[in-house]
């Protein structure tokens, strides 16, 4: 039988168009979305935010669905670079990876209960308007937090890719420091959330330039050069 291979070039730029959709579609869904339409510490103007625009609200969460299963290719496509190097760290990279994308995706539920409260006839109204505006605020704190879990799983998946890129010289090695520091970021990040609450102003800033920083340049080397030799 004959195995279906492709040159790592081509691995590598579909790794990098999968990594520009999630940056796109995880942008719109959550500064788009979610942090256009909910308004902190007033649960009937989000319910009224939401309302007055719930299609917007479902594509946030299209968004986020697409991003995830986007995430489950480039698990894969890293995996199948980078086994030739360490089959059991690109395992666990892709495993990690995979555990972040399930987290996403049951995560998702929270982001949509609001839409099915809210809507005409929906659940919501056996709920009188204070308890539904305060239900459709906990789904979207309850979301927020998924979303902090799932970054555990995705900070560790950093520190793992990003040592396997630098051991093995497939992009430039800055761009595989980066990578770790994103990692270690996230990490950072979701740890102040859960414990140090009063940092996170500090933490979450730091985690979005090196995100940026190091999580574009890799999406962008992928897409234009592919892999090193």
């Amino acid at each position: 039988m004959q195995t279906l291979t492709f040159a790592p070039r081509t691995v590598a730029r579909f790794a990098g168009l999968m990594y520009l959709i999630i940056i796109a579609c995880g942008l719109y869904a959550g500064l788009g979305v979610r942090e256009a339409m909910l308004v902190p510490g007033d649960p009937a103007a989000t319910a009224s935010s939401i309302l007055e625009d719930p299609f917007r609200f479902r594509l946030g969460f299209v968004a986020d669905l697409v991003m995830a299963l986007c995430d489950v290719a480039v698990g894969v496509a890293f995996f199948v670079l980078l086994r030739p190097l360490s089959f059991g760290l690109s395992l666990l990279a892709a495993f990690l990876r995979l555990a972040q994308a399930s987290a996403i995706g049951i995560n998702l539920l929270n982001h949509f209960w609001p839409v099915l409260l809210l809507q005409p006839g929906g659940a919501g109204a056996a709920f009188a308007p204070d308890q539904l505006h305060a239900l459709v605020m906990l789904f979207l704190q309850a979301h927020a937090t998924g979303y902090l879990i799932s970054g555990v799983f995705f900070g560790l998946c950093c520190l793992v890719l990003g040592y396997l890129l630098f051991r093995g010289h497939v992009v430039p090695r800055w761009i595989a420091v980066g990578i770790v520091a994103a990692g270690f970021a996230y990490l950072l990040d979701c740890t102040a959330n859960f414990l140090f609450p009063d940092l996170t102003t500090y933490t979450e800033l730091l985690m979005l330039v090196t995100a940026v920083a190091g999580e574009l340049s890799l999406c962008v080397y992928l897409l234009v050069k592919g892999v090193r030799a």
